[in-house]
C-alpha cells in the first residue's frame, strides 16, 4: 500500500497545486492498488483511497472552488461541472461501501468509479489549475496549501458526508449565480 496520507503533501510542497497534483497521483495509484490487489489487501487500499478521496473533495470544495468560482472567466461553470463531477463521485462512494471488496459486484463498480475520478482530476488540471498557477501569486498558494491541509484534517471518512457537502456547495454556487 501507498501510505498517502490526505494532506500529507500539501506543507511539505507550499503550493497548492504541487499539493494536489501529488494527491492526483496518489489516488491514480491507489485505483491501480484496488484493481490488482485481492482480499484484505483489496480492502485496505479501498480503505486508503476512500478517505484520501473524501479528504481531497472537501479541501478542493472548501478551499479552491470558491477562489475560481469569484475570480475566472467562466468560473462559475467550471466549479459547477466539477461540483456535478464530485457529486457522481461521492455517489459511486457511497455504492462501493455497502459492497464487501470480494464481492464480484465490487470490481466493476470500482471500473466504475476510475471512469468517474479519471474525468475529474482531468477537467481539474485542464481548468482549475493552470488558473491558480497563472492567476495566484505564490504566497497565495502557499496560504491554500495550508487551508487544504486544515480542512483535510478535520475531514470525515464518511462518502454520505462528502455528498451532502458537495450539494450543498451546488447549492450555494447555484444560489450565488442567482438560481441559474
Amino acid at each position: 500500500m501507498s501510505g498517502f496520507r490526505a494532506g500529507a503533501t500539501s506543507d511539505r510542497d507550499g503550493d497548492v497545486v504541487t499539493a494536489l497534483t501529488r494527491e492526483h497521483d496518489a489516488i491514480r495509484h491507489l485505483l491501480d492498488e484496488v484493481e490488482v490487489r485481492e482480499g484484505t489487501e483489496r480492502a485496505e487500499a479501498f480503505g486508503e483511497l476512500l478517505r484520501l478521496l473524501i479528504a481531497h473533495e472537501m479541501a478542493e470544495e472548501e478551499v479552491v472552488h470558491p477562489l475560481v468560482h469569484r475570480s475566472s472567466l467562466g468560473g462559475r461553470h467550471v466549479v459547477r461541472g466539477r461540483l456535478w463531477e464530485e457529486e457522481e463521485i461521492a455517489r459511486r462512494l457511497e455504492l462501493l461501501v455497502e459492497v464487501s471488496p470480494d464481492d464480484p459486484e465490487f470490481l466493476p463498480e470500482i471500473l466504475l468509479l476510475r471512469v468517474a475520478v479519471s474525468t475529474h482530476l482531468e477537467a481539474e488540471e485542464r481548468y482549475e489549475f493552470p488558473w491558480l498557477m497563472h492567476g495566484t501569486r505564490r504566497p497565495e498558494r502557499a496560504r491554500m496549501a495550508r487551508a487544504v491541509h486544515a480542512v483535510q484534517a478535520r475531514a470525515p471518512a464518511e462518502p454520505a458526508a462528502l455528498l451532502a457537502h458537495t450539494r450543498r456547495t451546488l447549492r450555494e454556487v447555484a444560489g450565488a449565480a442567482g438560481g441559474g
